[in-house]
């Protein structure tokens, strides 16, 4: 068994920075390299009719900075394991429109709108990520009308006034939010409170 990189179900791509007069700018002082989340690695067969009857896939703690286009090849999917990886984006899941559960936490995403097409989704983990405007990221999740657990704490987004209660106000069938069980007190104090 061979445990490279590309055996393990990543493509590595070395990139590296330069600036005035060829020296490496401080961003790029050590090369980074680009590791792409490849579905094919969680089927036994690397074919369509393997990929299409896919529910799964579990690709957390892989050094994952990038989501491969091959997602679209894995029209049935229910659960998808990304959490613990570097990925600063949610690209190359539009396909996935049958999703019920992300988890995505402990990665560095800055926003959720690669998810516009996840009407299905029930449970959201993405705490300790990038995640920032609070009036952005609602506007989606208040179309996700079956999502009952939401994680965002560990974000920007957190920190913003009123997080909570404008959180559960726009997103008023949600149960649990960051851990906690959503009390019917706070469901009545969103509602006096969010405009």
């Amino acid at each position: 068994i061979s445990s490279s990189p590309e055996a393990q179900g990543h493509r590595h791509v070395k990139t590296e920075g330069q600036g005035a007069a060829g020296w490496p700018t401080l961003f790029a002082k050590s090369s980074m390299s680009l590791v792409v989340a490849d579905p094919f690695q969680c089927i036994v067969k690397k074919n369509q009719k393997y990929a299409s009857e896919c529910r799964e896939v579990v690709l957390a703690h892989k050094g994952t900075t990038e989501i491969s286009e091959d997602f679209a090849r894995f029209t049935n999917l229910e659960v998808i394991w990304l959490n613990g990886n570097h990925l600063s984006r949610l690209d190359n899941l539009e396909k996935n429109v049958r999703v019920r559960e992300l988890y995505v936490q402990d990665n560095r995403i800055v926003s959720l709108n690669g998810l516009k097409t996840f009407k299905f989704l029930r449970v959201l983990l993405a705490s300790n990520n990038q995640i920032r405007n609070l009036d952005g990221q609602l506007c989606l999740m208040s179309k996700f009308a079956f999502l009952q657990k939401l994680d965002l704490f560990g974000n920007p987004v957190a920190e913003e006034p009123d997080y909570r209660m404008r959180l559960i106000f726009h997103v008023p069938q949600i149960d649990i939010l960051d851990q906690h069980t959503v009390k019917p007190a706070e469901r009545i104090r969103a509602a006096e409170l969010v405009p």
